[in-house]
């Protein structure tokens, strides 16, 4: 009798397993949401990024690194740099031909950014933000290439080519929640040329290193497997989670023969959000 009796137990945590399981995958009720919160911008303008409506925090992306300037020269120079309040660190790609090159930043942190001798290069990274003046004392020619790390949503009109002559719409899908959160919409482009090309307009997914952007001959993917058991083909790595962006489809891809994208994160091998493609 008790043997029966924590059988019946065992199989009702089964069920409740389950359907807990499934009522988080699919986050009803914004449960997943409330549990494991996603992150957000709180202050948009401190970031440079407008706020979303009625003056709400926006959706942050994946870290990534933003150009802010390329310097060069020949011998000693004074420049002076702006780093955006919301960047959470930046760096100082340099390059140096002959002597020896020192970079200091005032006010930096470090202020000696960089002391070198030449020839050479490196990345130096710098935490403080707004404007920084820097010197530069060189013996000879110089380049330092400086980059901003952001969590903002990156922000890309649509090419030219998408809406000229001669191009067209092929497909188009809505992003869904699979193993995290996922939302925004996916539009593939035939281009006058015969190339294609993919947006992303008002995207979102969990950010992640090692992401993806897979198409995959899957209609409707919700699983792991539905993906890593169907035909893929890789358009590009997903640097920023966040925003609107576009991509070139390599040539050697044809997504009118395939039914869905899906974001996959290669380190985890799982399958983050999936959008099925059909014709517009």
């Amino acid at each position: 009798m008790h043997t029966r009796a924590a059988r019946r137990a065992g199989g009702a945590a089964l069920v409740i397993g389950v359907v807990a399981s499934a009522i988080y995958g699919a986050n009803l009720f914004g449960i997943r949401d409330r549990i494991v919160p996603v992150p957000k911008i709180p202050t948009p303008s401190a970031h440079g990024v407008p706020s979303g409506p009625n003056g709400q925090a926006v959706l942050a992306s994946e870290p990534w690194w933003q150009n802010v300037t390329t310097l060069q020269g020949s011998g000693d120079s004074s420049e002076s740099v702006t780093i955006a309040g919301g960047a959470l660190q930046w760096r100082v790609d340099w390059s140096c031909d002959t002597g020896h090159l020192a970079v200091t930043g005032h006010p930096a942190a470090p202020s000696q950014i960089v002391d070198s001798a030449c020839s050479g290069k490196g990345e130096s990274i710098v935490v403080s933000t707004g404007t920084v003046a820097l010197h530069v004392s060189a013996g000879g020619p110089w380049q330092l290439r400086i980059d901003q790390q952001v969590d903002i949503p990156l922000q890309q009109t649509p090419l030219p080519e998408m809406t000229a002559s001669g191009a067209s719409v092929v497909s188009t899908g809505t992003f869904y929640a699979v193993d995290q959160n996922g939302h925004g919409t996916v539009t593939i482009y035939r281009l006058a040329d015969g190339s294609y090309a993919l947006r992303l307009d008002n995207f979102f997914v969990s950010p992640n290193t090692g992401l993806q952007i897979q198409l995959s001959s899957a209609a409707a993917p919700h699983s792991d497997s539905d993906v890593s058991d169907s035909q893929i083909a890789v358009v590009a790595d997903l640097n920023q989670t966040a925003g609107s962006m576009n991509f070139a489809v390599p040539a050697s891809v044809d997504p009118t023969k395939l039914r869905s994208v899906a974001i996959w994160c290669i380190n985890l091998r799982t399958v983050y959000s999936a959008a099925t493609l059909s014709a517009p």
